[in-house]
C-alpha cells in the first residue's frame, strides 16, 4: 500500500509539475533562459544517464553528433527537456533494436531526429500526439500524464521552430521518427514579444 501511496504522489508531482510549465511556457517566460548555446552538448547532457535505462532493456542507443558544433540561440533546459522527452519515449515504446539520436547542421537551422524501431504510431492516432492529455492506444502500463508531447511542442515553437512525429519512420520502414528543427538565428518568438507583463 505504501509503494502505491508513493507511485501515486510521484505521479500527482509529475502531473503538477508539467501542468505550472504549460503557463510558463505560454507567457513567454522561456525566454528569460535564452542565450547562444551549443547543441552537442545539449544533447549530449539530455541522453546522459538514459544509456542506463536502454542497456538495462537491451536496447542499443547511438547518437551522432557533427564534429562542429552548431550554436543557437535558445534554453538549453528546456531544450534537454524535450531531447529526454523524446528519448524516453523512444525506449519506453521499444521493445528491441535500436534508438537512434542524430543532429544535422544546416546553413540556417539544425535538425534533431529521434528514431526508434518500437511499436509505431497508428495513421489514426498521429494527428492527436501533440494534444494536451493525449496517450495512444500502444502505452500499456506504461507512465505517463499526456503532456510530455504537447509541452515539448511548446518549446520548440516558443524557439522558433517546428516539431512532427512520422510513424513507420521513412527511412526503416517501422518503428517512429520524431524531427524538430530550429533556426539558428534569433527569432521574433525568442525575442518574447508574446511575454505578459
Amino acid at each position: 500500500m505504501l509503494d502505491r501511496g508513493m507511485r501515486r504522489t510521484d505521479g500527482l508531482l509529475t502531473l503538477i509539475a508539467d501542468l505550472l510549465d504549460i503557463p510558463r511556457i505560454e507567457t513567454g517566460q522561456i525566454t528569460r533562459e535564452m542565450r547562444e548555446i551549443s547543441l552537442n552538448e545539449v544533447v549530449t547532457s539530455a541522453v546522459d544517464g538514459l544509456d542506463n535505462v536502454s542497456k538495462q532493456k537491451g536496447i542499443a542507443l547511438e547518437v551522432e553528433l557533427p564534429q562542429s558544433s552548431p550554436k543557437i540561440y535558445g534554453s538549453s533546459r528546456r531544450l534537454q527537456q524535450v531531447i529526454t522527452n523524446l528519448v524516453s519515449n523512444a525506449i519506453n515504446y521499444t521493445r528491441e533494436g535500436t534508438v537512434l539520436i542524430r543532429l544535422t547542421d544546416r546553413d540556417e537551422e539544425v535538425r534533431v531526429e529521434v528514431i526508434d524501431s518500437g511499436i509505431g504510431i497508428s495513421p489514426e492516432e498521429l494527428p492527436r500526439l501533440f494534444d494536451d492529455f493525449f496517450r495512444g492506444s500502444e502505452v500499456g502500463g506504461t507512465k505517463g500524464t499526456g503532456l510530455g508531447l504537447s509541452i515539448s511542442k511548446r518549446i520548440i515553437e516558443a524557439h522558433g521552430g517546428t516539431i512532427w512525429a512520422e510513424s513507420p519512420c521513412p527511412e526503416t520502414a517501422k518503428g517512429s521518427k520524431f524531427t524538430f528543427i530550429l533556426p539558428k538565428k534569433r527569432t521574433t518568438a525568442q525575442q518574447g514579444i508574446r511575454e505578459q507583463p
